[in-house]
């Protein structure tokens, strides 16, 4: 299957409450991000296009990388 894709939209970080009542704060997230995970499940080319602050952390933005979703722009 050759598919391949680009998903504009937003990203941000995000602060999450699990019903545990643990918390994660600055966890990446976004429309975008999500769009191109779901995107990523059927197809072996995926991009994302978005602006973003300057505090997302190397470490989120290569988790990004890792899943396979390309962020050269």
């Amino acid at each position: 299957m050759n598919c391949e894709q680009v998903v504009a939209g937003n990203l941000s970080l995000d602060d999450v409450s699990l019903p545990d009542g643990s918390r994660q704060e600055n966890v990446i997230g976004g429309d975008a991000l999500y769009g191109a995970l779901g995107a990523r499940l059927w197809c072996p080319g995926v991009g994302l296009l978005s602006r973003r602050a300057g505090d997302f952390s190397p470490e989120s933005l290569q988790r990004c990388r890792e899943a396979g979703i390309d962020l050269a722009g």
